[in-house]
Parts: C-alpha cells; structure tokens; sequence
C-alpha cells in the first residue's frame, strides 16, 4: 500500500484573480451608496448641530440669568451663539462666545430657499435670543419665532423651528 501526498499549497493565479475582481465588485458598489446617501446624513447632522446650539443657547439663558442669542451670518460664521451682556443682540466686547459654526464644515449643506425668518438686530444679522425664563425673544424684548431651513445638494431640507415658548424642534 502505497500513500501518495500532495504537497501542492496557495492558491493559482486564477483564483486570486476571481477573489480580487469580487472585492473590486464588493467596494465599487459600497462607494456608489456612500456617495449616494452621504448628503443625507450630512443634512441630519447639520439640522441637530444647530438645533443642540439653540437649546444650548436657551439652556445657557435660564443658567446665567443673562440673555443669549444665536446670530447668523455674523462674524465671519454660518451662525455664533454668545452671551450678550449688553443686550445689543451682537457680538462685541464683553461677550461670551458659546458656539461658532460654518456650514462648509458640514460637506453638501447650505441654507434653503426658506432661508432664516427671525427678525434681524441692529448689523442686520437674523438673531434671536433667549431670556432667563428660557423663552425666545427679538432684541426688544418681544416673544418671536422662527425657523432655519437647511438643504442639501439633493435638494432635501430639513428646518430647525423656535417657538415662543423657547422650545426648540426639527422638522
């Protein structure tokens, strides 16, 4: 009796071949729905960034006992929440700054066509502020509201909504 063994290893050429061009399948087609759903979850991101520097404002508001507004397009940024401690709704001297943020940081995000509906202070800035009951006033003091829309390159958008309560929500 005779055993014969095959001391044969590895794989042919053939069989790297077929095992490389499946992979090469496998990542063209995860790229394609990266690519594809990418604008979508920068939108997300965006809306509930802004939407978590509103209520921080409001939060920040109630715990200073001091206004605290959220300005956009103001100072160089998409949009800048800060202590206003002289209650001008801008920032300037004497201020702290709580959050700066430029869209651009959030690739295929800009602002929609229904753009910013708060009142705009003085610089002509859109703002609005919170008091230190929370609720949501312009820069006279008056109870406002107002929505954020952001849109992405696929043209979805999502707003961020301020009620006069000072309540803050996406929708």
């Amino acid at each position: 009796m005779r055993i014969r063994l095959n001391n044969n290893r590895g794989f042919t050429l053939v069989e790297v071949i077929v095992v490389v061009a499946l992979i090469g399948i496998l990542a063209g087609t995860a790229a394609f729905y990266v690519n594809r759903y990418l604008p979508v979850y920068r939108l997300r991101e965006a809306t509930r960034d802004m939407a978590s520097t509103l209520q921080q404002a409001r939060y920040e508001a109630v715990r200073r006992s001091n206004p605290c507004v959220v300005s956009f397009n103001s100072n160089g940024f998409d949009y800048l929440s800060f202590v206003d401690n002289n209650q001008n709704f801008q920032f300037d001297a004497g201020d702290v700054q709580l959050n700066a943020v430029l869209l651009a940081n959030y690739q295929y995000v800009n602002f929609g066509p229904l753009g910013i509906t708060f009142i705009n202070n003085g610089a002509g800035e859109p703002t609005v502020g919170f008091n230190n009951r929370g609720l949501s006033i312009d820069m006279l003091g008056a109870a406002v509201n107002g929505l954020v829309d952001l849109q992405n390159t696929q043209g979805h958008s999502r707003q961020v909504v301020v009620n006069p309560a000072g309540n803050v929500r996406i929708q």
